[in-house]
């Protein structure tokens, strides 16, 4: 309020150039009475003054209040409104605090030690909550206070189901990093659909540099399967695919003014969508070849509105989804 008071009663007083060097014109603004100097910052005080509403506004009977530089009184004010406001943010839980190390929350981020850790802590900190909780608006009191919360029984169908039903993209994942490094240092992207009748479909976008060698003409690949999901029990889930197909995307040889290859118009939805071929035939019948059950079978370590973390125990790893 000071600083106010002080603001406008300097808008509103005006100097005249015809003033002597160590004259002051006065003009009164309300109640309130400022000092106007033609070279303010030449006279500000050296001292250090508290800001207080008297050594801003002044008196005619304190000679260091009228040279108190306004300007730095304000800035000093805005400061230290700044920081208060700075003080009294709330803590980031530990999923917004692993969420913001991410570089993007769309595409699979590259994995280290410390998103890892993060990601970790956030599953040892959870809060198992009920379904009601965790389905009632982000703005509701009723989850305004825990920290971390996931539903209780993720694997049961009951609780998972709600929750579950969407698209989900893999945002971290070790192995999948690792496995894109390893192959060139390309783009693996993994999507997930899973769908209220527990059927799924899922997508992975391959690209990587060797795949437009010896001229392929090939710029990525889709590689796609789809099954069902289920409950095994309380915190473990099962994928079963019975059905895999592929789709390749030439290169763009049409020039644009953006980096995207205008024929990418994304995987073929459905198996039933892929044109009949030798190919296809090909392909389901070594897609199948890989459906095993040591690779089924999931517990899940987090799950709420828009986040899922289910443990793959084959490679000793865990992937982490967000729902788009």
């Amino acid at each position: 309020p000071a600083a106010a008071a002080a603001a406008a009663a300097f808008e509103g007083a005006r100097v005249q150039s015809s003033a002597p060097h160590h004259q002051y014109r006065w003009r009164r603004n309300a109640a309130v009475t400022v000092p106007v100097h033609h070279h303010l910052n030449q006279y500000s005080s050296s001292t250090t003054t508290p800001v207080t509403a008297s050594n801003v506004l002044g008196s005619s009977s304190s000679s260091s209040s009228r040279s108190t530089n306004v300007s730095l009184l304000l800035a000093t004010a805005s400061s230290s409104s700044s920081s208060s406001q700075t003080t009294n943010l709330p803590t980031p839980s530990e999923k917004e605090t692993f969420l913001q190390s991410l570089d993007r929350q769309d595409r699979l981020n590259e994995a280290n030690k410390d998103r890892t850790n993060l990601l970790n802590q956030m599953i040892q900190h959870k809060t198992p909550t009920d379904l009601q909780s965790l389905l009632a608006p982000s703005s509701s009191s009723s989850t305004a206070a825990t920290t971390n919360p996931t539903i209780r029984n993720p694997g049961r169908w009951e609780s998972m189901q709600p929750l579950a039903t969407g698209t989900w993209t893999v945002v971290y994942a070790p192995h999948m990093s690792t496995m894109a490094k390893v192959a060139g240092g390309g783009e693996f992207r993994v999507e997930y659909i899973l769908n209220e009748d527990g059927t799924m479909q899922s997508h992975a976008r391959l690209d990587f540099p060797w795949m437009g060698w010896f001229g392929s003409g090939i710029d990525c690949v889709y590689l796609s399967v789809s099954g069902t999901y289920g409950s095994v029990d309380d915190t473990v889930c099962r994928v079963d695919f019975n059905k895999a197909w592929i789709k390749t995307i030439p290169k763009s040889t049409t020039t644009t003014t953006t980096t995207n290859n205008i024929n990418d118009d994304g995987p073929y939805p459905f198996l039933s969508d892929v044109p009949d071929s030798l190919t296809k035939n090909i392909i389901t019948s070594l897609g199948n070849l890989f459906f095993v059950d040591s690779v089924s079978v999931f517990p899940v370590s987090f799950l709420d509105r828009d986040m899922i973390v289910f443990d793959f125990e084959l490679l000793g790893t865990r992937i982490c989804a967000m729902k788009g």
